[in-house]
């Protein structure tokens, strides 16, 4: 960040943030959402940047805080002088419950606008226009101001300004971040809420329940979905981890990526695994969910997995509800800390997949992702010839509708030093998943994981966490 208009990575005239976020915590002191800040919270100290935050107070309300620095609030060069705009909810958000904020410095106001709609609105000096933002980068030196990198935050306010509170975490999901190099029109936030509303509004975070998408960076862990395909005539088994209830009906859906997603195809009822008895009277708590695939007639396709939700059998047709792909790290979404307030007792957290060993802390791996899930039904192929001697077609090769692995052959020709041939071997559709060395006496293996279950209790040709290799679970 540099203090040129023109050359500067972020905003420096005028700015506006838009984000779509969820709260999973009735208590929070300035939760950051998105910033770019120094605070140090008093008239004459360091404050440059902008940050928009918000505090839950215990359910009665919710405060909505877009505070920015600017030239004209510069007094006397003391290194910046944030001012604010604050609206309060009462009573306050609904743990969640999806909302959309746009906060904007358009040179002379701040604005803000919730779930579309302007909610409040301030001038941003006593006397606009207001200036340029102030930003903690080199371009602005104030001996107050600490001297360093100072990020660009998501999710978390990153104060490198000596403070009591370096850091205010959000707890929860964030959706959509944009950071826009001028003020929006009203007409412009309507178009940003309404493009996410319909779907965002309909689908409230169920904290206590959640699958993980694992691509198997970190060496333990997950690889979740276990596979990205599965054979379009040939059922086969996919394991998901995550958190699920025992008792609930879930099953994977295959969707269509258009904009409704179509519902294409879904497995039959799943079954859970692992699981343990919660701490709340009648609940047992699995993080492992196996869904069997449907045969799919319907042609070559990508399709994107989801896990849906079956609402308990009523009188009146429900749909089902999808639970969102997160990984969790706070007792409010179902993690259990040391005061047990929720979930699963002391003593059964060892039995499952997301704890360490002390038996107190997450495992939170490299990989873990919150992406759209594509997966592939694919059918044999083969390739024939005419035989003109016998009149008849001829099979030349075939590929099985499933391969773990394929064998390419290329051959580089280096001028006036001759050709160089090289064999790769690529991994198809299981994330570059980790295999166990089958036992000598074993054949390799043909085909790319089943997963069934019964290949995990049996002989397992693939390691994952929990399951040892060739033997049981």
């Amino acid at each position: 960040v540099d203090g040129g208009a023109q050359t500067s990575a972020l905003p420096i005239r005028t700015v506006a943030v838009s984000v779509w976020f969820t709260a999973d915590s009735l208590v929070t002191s300035k939760a950051g959402l998105v910033s770019v800040i120094l605070d140090g919270g008093g008239f004459g100290t360091c404050s440059k940047g902008w940050q928009l935050t918000y505090s839950n107070k215990g359910g009665a309300a919710t405060t909505l805080e877009w505070k920015v620095a600017v030239q004209a609030n510069d007094f006397q060069n003391f290194g910046g002088f944030s001012k604010e705009i604050v609206y309060t909810v009462s009573p306050g958000i609904t743990l969640g419950k999806w909302y959309h904020i746009v906060a904007e410095y358009d040179g002379s106001y701040f604005r803000m606008y919730l779930d579309g709609a302007q909610v409040s609105e301030k001038e941003a000096c006593a006397t606009p226009p207001c200036g340029d933002i102030i930003y903690p980068a080199s371009y602005h030196p104030k001996a107050a101001c600490f001297q360093g990198n100072v990020p660009l935050t998501i999710g978390v306010n990153d104060n490198r300004q000596p403070t009591t509170n370096p850091y205010s975490y959000h707890m929860g999901m964030i959706k959509h971040v944009r950071i826009i190099k001028r003020s929006v029109l009203p007409s412009e936030v309507t178009f940003l809420y309404q493009q996410f509303a319909g779907t965002l509004k309909a689908s409230a975070v169920v904290r206590s329940q959640y699958w993980v998408k694992g691509t198997g960076l970190d060496p333990a862990a997950p690889v979740s979905p276990s596979s990205d395909h599965a054979a379009a005539s040939d059922p086969s088994t996919i394991m998901v981890r995550g958190r699920f209830a025992f008792g609930t009906t879930y099953r994977c859906h295959f969707l269509d990526t258009d904009a409704a997603h179509t519902l294409l195809a879904s497995s039959p009822d799943a079954t859970l695994a692992n699981c343990v008895k919660g701490t709340a009277a009648g609940t047992f708590l699995c993080d492992t969910l196996f869904c069997t695939t449907p045969t799919y007639d319907g042609g070559y396709k990508a399709l994107s997995m989801a896990i849906a939700r079956l609402p308990v059998a009523t009188a009146v047709i429900q749909t089902p509800v999808y639970l969102w792909q997160r990984m969790c790290l706070t007792p409010l979404c179902g993690w259990v800390d040391g005061a047990d307030r929720e979930g699963i007792p002391y003593a059964d957290r060892g039995a499952l997949f997301w704890y360490n060993g002390d038996l107190t802390t997450n495992q939170s791996y490299a990989g873990l992702e919150g992406t759209r899930t594509p997966f592939r039904f694919t059918v044999a192929s083969s390739v024939w010839k005419f035989d003109r001697a016998t009149q008849a077609l001829l099979p030349v090769a075939s590929l099985p509708a499933a391969q773990a692995t394929i064998a390419m052959k290329y051959i580089r020709t280096w001028e006036g030093f001759g050709n160089e041939t090289r064999t790769v071997t690529l991994a198809l559709g299981t994330y570059n998943r980790r295999v166990c060395e089958p036992a000598p006496s074993a054949a390799p293996p043909s085909s790319p994981p089943a997963l069934t279950l019964q290949l995990f209790q049996a002989a397992p040709h693939l390691c994952d966490r929990g399951y040892a290799c060739g033997g049981g679970a």
